[in-house]
């Protein structure tokens, strides 16, 4: 084993874990919010008053949510930025759908969960986002 790689197998082993109190919920919405956005492209959604994105987009952001889940399940700094980031462009997404009086209380809720789950001490420990 080369120097470096058993530095960071150390520092993988003494690196606490987020609780699964903490990750389970972020997880299971990311991949919820994958599944309806898949399901939006393939299928018209606007029709029963549910509000979507554009095909290509939603599939994008299908294909970026299931990219967050995994890398928050293999604890790498990545998942963490990418799922934060979702959650913010989710957060301005649905308040302009408010602001415009359209108002998808649901998915802002689901996406506060997340970043509030995600900005938790314990979570910004595990993933290293507090490191300076």
């Amino acid at each position: 084993m080369t120097g470096a790689s058993a530095h960071s197998d150390e520092e993988a082993i003494q690196r606490a874990r987020p609780r699964m109190l903490l990750l389970v919920p972020v997880l299971v919405i990311l991949v919820a919010e994958a599944a309806y956005q898949v399901l939006s492209a393939l299928v018209n959604l606007r029709e029963l008053g549910m509000h979507t994105r554009a095909p290509v987009l939603a599939i994008l952001f299908a294909v970026l949510n299931l990219l967050a889940t995994v890398g928050l399940v293999s604890g790498m700094r990545f998942g963490w930025i990418l799922a934060m980031s979702l959650a913010g462009w989710n957060v301005g997404y649905f308040l302009v759908l408010w602001w415009i009086g359209q108002p998808g209380y649901v998915g802002m809720a689901l996406a506060v969960v997340i970043v509030f789950l995600l900005s938790s001490n314990e979570m910004r420990h595990a993933y290293r986002a507090d490191d300076r």
